[in-house]
């Protein structure tokens, strides 16, 4: 499988059209900087002693981080490279199971919707529903994504530096 898209507009889309990306571990230090940064310093994430007494018997990792990781992986193919105009949110956010320290995840991300706007030609929305998985399959995250991208004209202006 081959990790690298070429570059999408909207109308390059079509509900149903798949992308996955490529695995990364989340490690220790992962954790830290994401606890260091957020002031999340919750002892189910960061103190080892207080985890193993608890349901999963070991530190897990931050729910907002795996998806952050998530989003990164995703952009990291490329499909909305020079074509992204705005990141407009997300509806759900849903974590069935935990990711610990030492996991590898993924992403795969569907195209759920392509939504042309009345109010502009530039640009349409795009909703794709995304689920993480770990190095055994198990799916620890879904959400989705809502992004304006570009529109065919728009992203050719763009290539050629001419403004529309």
């Amino acid at each position: 499988m081959s990790y690298s898209y070429e570059p999408r507009t909207f109308d390059d889309l079509t509900p149903g059209d798949t992308f996955e990306t490529p695995g990364r571990t989340i490690t220790e230090a992962d954790v830290v900087m994401h606890a260091g940064l957020t002031a999340d310093w919750t002892e189910l994430h960061t103190n080892a002693d207080y985890a193993q007494r608890g349901q999963f018997g070991e530190r897990i990792v931050h729910g907002p981080f795996t998806y952050a990781v998530a989003v990164g992986l995703f952009l990291r193919t490329g499909v909305f490279e020079r074509t992204l105009q705005a990141f407009l949110g997300m509806t759900h956010m849903d974590l069935p199971r935990p990711t610990f320290v030492g996991d590898t995840v993924s992403v795969t991300a569907e195209v759920a919707e392509c939504r042309p706007l009345d109010s502009r030609d530039d640009a349409g929305v795009v909703r794709l529903d995304c689920t993480v998985t770990n190095g055994d399959g198990e799916t620890v995250l879904t959400f989705d994504l809502q992004f304006l991208v570009d529109r065919e004209a728009t992203a050719s202006a763009h290539e050629s530096g001419t403004n529309h």
